[in-house]
């Protein structure tokens, strides 16, 4: 587990932004969708990205905004939703993430620190802690894995890595746990006590229903969206309430900041 000052950066900010936000540290985010648009004022596009793209990072005029693959299980995307915006609160270039560099293994730096960011964001150390002091379990298994992925609204994997950097899980442990999520041991686990991140509805649950989801201050990244291949012209022009014909003679470059290396899907 890496331990170097660019984890320790990214903790510590994404420890200083729920402070910032009033989200405290002992408690799961209360609508990860709100948190990020109306407290923080980063405007999120959800859209049915190209297979192996979970998200983006962007600026225009030095405002950031995000993309997010509303085709993905909402445990994945409140993921991939806190590691874009830990690209923003870092300070890190503009990206376009594919689903292998935030839940795979990468000797990207900033990828690196924006996993740190969201799990910290997601699952703080004093929340992960004042948990298990509460419920005070015997031993970590993997059912209190599974019951604290309920009570924060986050995957399996995600608890299994907090509670390694909380220091509250051996080597051995963690060989046991990772075997056991490996082989989907977790989902019959959570289909068995009736849990799961999946259950919740929040926003971010409800915008599945409906793709693309693009709130007004982002119609014009919407154009953006149709330049990479996220969203076709019916589509747009479907979330925007406007016809096709509107779509077309609106489409311009907007000069929007993306890195110069676009992935070509």
């Amino acid at each position: 587990m890496p331990r170097g000052p660019k984890v320790r950066e990214a903790i510590r900010v994404a420890r200083a932004t729920r402070q910032e936000l009033d989200l405290g540290l002992t408690g799961p985010l209360p609508d990860i969708l709100t948190v990020i648009e109306d407290l923080a004022g980063v405007p999120v596009a959800i859209l049915s990205l190209p297979d192996g793209i979970a998200g983006a990072f962007g600026r225009r005029r030095k405002e950031s905004f995000i993309f997010l693959n509303g085709a993905e299980p909402l445990v994945r995307q409140r993921f991939t939703l806190a590691h874009e915006f830990g690209h923003d609160r870092l300070g890190h270039s503009p990206v376009v993430d594919r689903t292998e560099s935030i839940f795979g293994p990468t000797n990207n730096l900033d990828e690196i620190q924006a996993k740190y960011f969201a799990g910290e964001l997601l699952l703080p150390k004093p929340a992960a802690e004042s948990w298990l002091d509460r419920e005070q379990p015997t031993q970590i298994d993997l059912e209190v894995i599974v019951r604290l992925a309920s009570a924060f609204g986050v995957s399996a994997q995600t608890v299994r890595v907090r509670l390694e950097v909380c220091q509250r899980i051996s080597k051995t442990q963690i060989s046991v746990l990772d075997a056991e999520i490996a082989a989907g041991a977790h989902l019959r686990l959570q289909r068995r006590l009736g849990l799961g991140p999946e259950e919740t509805s929040d926003r971010l649950a409800q915008a599945r229903t409906h793709l693309p989801r693009l709130p007004s201050v982002m119609h014009e990244y919407g154009f953006r969206a149709l330049e990479l291949g996220f969203v076709d012209v019916e589509r747009l022009a479907d979330s925007l309430g406007r016809d096709v014909a509107w779509v077309e003679r609106r489409m311009a470059d907007l000069s929007i900041e993306f890195p110069e290396d676009e992935p070509d899907f």
